[in-house]
């Protein structure tokens, strides 16, 4: 959401994009990443979560789809673009064509109860009612 975004030509056909990098990855795993945020009881610090989140999206048009800042999910947890656009030019896997710079991204973002978690519950609600209905003891 920080970095570029890459429209590359792929080196083994110059008629059609074969080659599209979808990020470069997670610096570490969100948990790993989250830890230092964390208190001895393992609750985040509110302030230190705002200045991270303040200072790693700065002049970025951010929508969190959960509604809640994931700080995880923040330019933070994730590996420099220039890495991605040094080993496509290492390996020949591409020719980047143009670079666009995003202007906003909507993210997952952290919830309570995400929307597929709700819905599977609200299922196993609907089949257990149903099973109980289906054969009364």
């Amino acid at each position: 959401m920080a970095r570029e975004i890459l429209l590359v030509l792929g080196a083994n056909n110059d008629s059609f994009l074969s080659f599209c990098p979808h990020g470069v990855g997670r610096n570490q795993s969100r948990t790993a990443m989250l830890a230092p945020y964390r208190d001895s009881e393992g609750k985040f610090d509110p302030s230190r979560v705002q200045q991270a989140m303040a200072e790693t999206t700065a002049g970025f048009d951010i929508r969190w789809y959960s509604g809640t800042p994931d700080l995880s999910e923040s330019p933070l947890g994730y590996k420099d673009a220039t890495k991605a656009k040094t080993e496509i030019a290492r390996f020949g896997l591409a020719q980047v064509i143009v670079e666009i710079q995003p202007l906003g991204c909507i993210m997952a973002g952290q919830a309570a109860e995400q929307p597929w978690e709700r819905a599977r519950r609200e299922k196993r609600a609907a089949n257990k009612a149903e099973r109980r209905e289906n054969n009364p003891d």
